[in-house]
């Protein structure tokens, strides 16, 4: 199995992805003001990452690709991931609404906020998703 490691500038980030049809969370592990990294040998994962606007900016990146025996794979030990849940919020279809409510009821600092990708990256972090944005 080919497992490939990723890098995203963020230190601690975590964001959904579609997979198999369902909503998943995926977490880079780091420092706060570092970097970040998140290895899987799932492919419709390693797709779900590649294909995400992080990834096409230059934000996430591959790392380094490795090959596990298989022999190795039925070894190791399947962990349940936790399952966080994901609040879709509907009606706000501007960045202004959804901004003002993450400060509102979120508790996020409305100078963080100034653009559409920090709005988005910040409702990402507290487990947000704007239906109509």
């Amino acid at each position: 199995m080919e497992v490939k490691r990723y890098r995203c500038k963020m230190g601690n980030f975590s964001f959904f992805a579609v997979i198999g049809g369902k909503q998943r969370w995926l977490r880079f592990s780091g420092s706060k003001s570092d970097e970040g990294y998140y290895s899987t040998g799932d492919v419709a994962e390693q797709r779900a990452i590649e294909s995400s606007r992080r990834y096409m900016r230059g934000e996430i990146k591959c790392v380094g690709k490795y090959v596990v025996p298989d022999e190795v794979m039925s070894e190791a030990v399947d962990v349940e991931p936790v399952a966080e849940a994901v609040e879709v919020v509907n009606g706000i279809a501007t960045v202004q609404a959804a901004r003002e409510y993450l400060v509102d009821a979120k508790g996020a600092k409305a100078s963080e906020l100034n653009n559409k990708e920090a709005v988005l990256a910040y409702a990402d972090k507290v487990g947000v998703k704007f239906a109509e944005l």
